[in-house]
């Protein structure tokens, strides 16, 4: 080595430098994680609202299709087959079944007194044995959603209640 020349530094980062980085890193961590959750629990709804509207619609095409009784079963593991369905919700969601009325131009709302275990479609295409109006609240930790189901058997998703404001 000449006499003269300095020994040349080494390339990389401090341990203060990466100490400061993890920190950093754990707080936008920590921000984030909150909307990471409700991002998850949202989806989690959208899906299970998604197959249960599509589980109803094929379970009612069916019944008109092949003109017999096509039941959907509800919370209940079994395999399918033509007249029987099972859907079961994703752990963590939650059913209410929820009653609609239309009094003068406002809609009464009851959560009905026992959960329904199934629902039967007829070979008319319509509901047996149903409330003129039901609404099924999806719901979990942070969010929720409505299927509304007719006596009549038409299958809707929405983000808010079809029983509020005037019928």
């Amino acid at each position: 080595m000449e006499l003269g020349k300095s020994v040349q530094k080494n390339k990389g980062f401090t341990l203060i430098e990466l100490m400061v980085t993890i920190a950093v890193l754990a707080i936008v961590a920590s921000i984030a994680a909150p909307k990471f959750q409700d991002t998850m629990d949202k989806r989690s709804i959208q899906r299970t609202s998604t197959d249960l509207e599509k589980a109803l619609v094929q379970a009612r095409a069916d019944a008109v299709l092949y003109r017999k009784e096509v039941t959907v079963y509800f919370g209940v593991n079994g395999i399918d087959d033509p007249a029987h369905r099972y859907w079961k919700p994703a752990e963590g969601v939650t059913l209410s079944f929820i009653e609609g009325t239309c009094t003068g131009t406002t809609w009464s709302q009851a959560v009905m007194g026992s959960p329904l275990t199934f629902i039967k479609f007829l070979p008319q295409g319509n509901v047996s044995g149903l409330p003129a109006n039901l609404e099924i609240k999806i719901t979990n930790a942070s969010t929720q959603n409505y299927i509304t189901l007719t006596n009549f058997g038409r299958v809707s998703s929405s983000k808010t209640s079809a029983f509020v404001g005037s019928c």
